[in-house]
């Protein structure tokens, strides 16, 4: 398996524990890492065997739409699994 790392992308989501600091999205800077078996890949050179990061980028950009966390931690681990269905070229 090989890692890539999507560094500080920002997004806007609601968080805090107070409603008033879910009032409004806050800035966040995300940094996913995503492991995945690029033989295939190397081995066709098939684009469609390759993570599509537009693709990812975009799902995080969006998954905080319509929800909101109640969160106090400066760092948070968050299970982003149903973003893994556009992490492949399709």
């Amino acid at each position: 398996m090989s890692q890539i790392s999507i560094v500080d992308l920002e997004v806007f989501y609601r968080v805090g524990v107070p409603d008033v600091e879910r009032a409004q999205p806050q800035r966040l800077l995300l940094t996913v890492a995503l492991e995945a078996d690029f033989s295939a890949a190397a081995t066709s050179d098939a684009i469609a065997d390759t993570i599509d990061y537009y693709a990812v980028t975009q799902k995080l950009l969006k998954f905080g739409e319509g929800r909101e966390w109640k969160a106090r931690r400066r760092h948070c681990w968050v299970d982003f699994g149903r973003v893994q269905a556009a992490s492949r070229h399709r």
